[in-house]
């Protein structure tokens, strides 16, 4: 992936000691889940590849063999995250509980919670209101 990656455009560097790490086993998966929460790759080398998302940035780095320390956490944003819910659900991401109070908890492919919460600022997403003006009450016979 990197040398294709690289041939995309990606710059290539180094990862930055104080960047967050997250390891995983496979990095096009890894990418691939990255990529469907709203994440965008801007360097790739080998072994590695560094995502922002917003001002969120972080290095996936590739973990040989069993995982050997416990999954980390990430924190992303969403100007909807009940909209990302949905689409997630139709990548076949489970989703858990949903979208519940403006935050959504992942876990992905490699064991890693990510929360993401309603981006600060974000207008909610509108419900639909519905106004009882009484017709309905008379056409079923009510009032």
């Amino acid at each position: 992936m990197t040398r294709s990656g690289a041939n995309r455009g990606f710059s290539r560097g180094a990862v930055d000691q104080g960047e967050p790490r997250l390891g995983v086993r496979s990095i096009p998966a890894a990418v691939d889940f990255y990529l469907a929460v709203g994440c965008e790759v801007c360097l790739v080398d080998d072994g590695w590849v560094r995502l922002r998302q917003g001002d969120a940035r972080f290095v996936l780095v590739k973990v040989q063999g069993a995982r050997r320390e416990p999954p980390s956490a990430m924190d992303l944003t969403s100007p909807d995250p009940d909209l990302l819910c949905r689409r997630l659900r139709a990548l076949g991401i489970d989703t858990g509980a949903g979208a519940a109070r403006g935050r959504l908890e992942v876990r992905d492919p490699d064991g890693n919670l990510v929360v993401i919460s309603r981006t600060a600022g974000a207008p909610r997403a509108r419900r639909p209101t519905f106004r009882d003006d009484g017709a309905t009450a008379r056409r079923k016979g009510g009032a």
